[in-house]
């Protein structure tokens, strides 16, 4: 009997979850569902991303911006010849991959994406994968785990790369657009001694509507090694 008073609270006759029983959202004291966590000195979380174009043309990339992906809705304005940004998982997508053309934008079975041209000529792809974890995995987590970047260390093939600004941007879903450039050469310092790599010491949220967009030129294989120093957690 005594179970049973204790959980009176949340008894239906109808139906019965025990699930429901001391679940809480802050409202009545408990600890919250996430808590925000913060990396010690000289222990930043540090995740590495890779953006190659092995296309002939310079490649617009695009990390994150989950809500608004060019994976999931076109983007006209990144289009190029053959390149079209159609977005892989839609009916166009689908039926472009499995024709002669393609000109997709999507995931491959790894966790890829692949930016893809002209399947008959064949054309050069563009690709972005993440050394740590598949970067879908990535890509999907900052859906629902918001997280902070301190700094980011840029490795260029070129030295025409540094020239291309790197773009954070915010679109909420209710259409408000917000974006803060940033140019990679203004943070090189003139006698560094590597002449190919950046610290870009510029902080910025990612979060569900919230991403990076960078031109990459042909033949360029950019590396971006994140530094995060704010990230939430799960709890249960």
């Amino acid at each position: 009997m005594r179970g049973l008073k204790v959980s009176q609270n949340s008894f239906d006759p109808d139906h019965f979850d025990p699930t429901v029983r001391g679940s809480y959202n802050n409202a009545d004291g408990g600890a919250a569902n996430t808590t925000i966590v913060a990396a010690k000195p000289g222990q930043k979380m540090q995740v590495n991303v890779s953006l190659q174009n092995n296309a002939a043309v310079a490649l617009t990339f695009e990390l994150f911006n989950w809500m608004n992906s060019f994976t999931k809705i076109l983007n006209p304005a990144y289009a190029t010849g053959n390149w079209a940004y159609i977005p892989l998982l839609t009916y166009e997508g689908l039926a472009l991959s499995a024709s002669q053309f393609d000109g997709t934008v999507g995931f491959d079975q790894v966790g890829n994406v692949q930016i893809k041209g002209h399947h008959a000529v064949p054309d050069g792809s563009g690709v972005i994968a993440c050394s740590t974890s598949p970067y879908r995995a990535f890509f999907e987590a900052s859906s629902i785990i918001p997280f902070s970047v301190s700094m980011i260390r840029m490795t260029f093939t070129s030295d025409a790369q540094i020239d291309n600004e790197m773009i954070w941007f915010q679109k909420t879903f209710a259409g408000a657009r917000t974006e803060n450039r940033v140019s990679p050469r203004s943070y090189f310092k003139p006698n560094q001694f590597q002449s190919l790599i950046v610290d870009v010491v510029a902080g910025f949220p990612v979060g569900i509507d919230a991403g990076i967009q960078i031109l990459v030129n042909p033949a360029e294989n950019l590396r971006y090694s994140l530094f995060i120093d704010y990230w939430t957690r799960q709890t249960i």
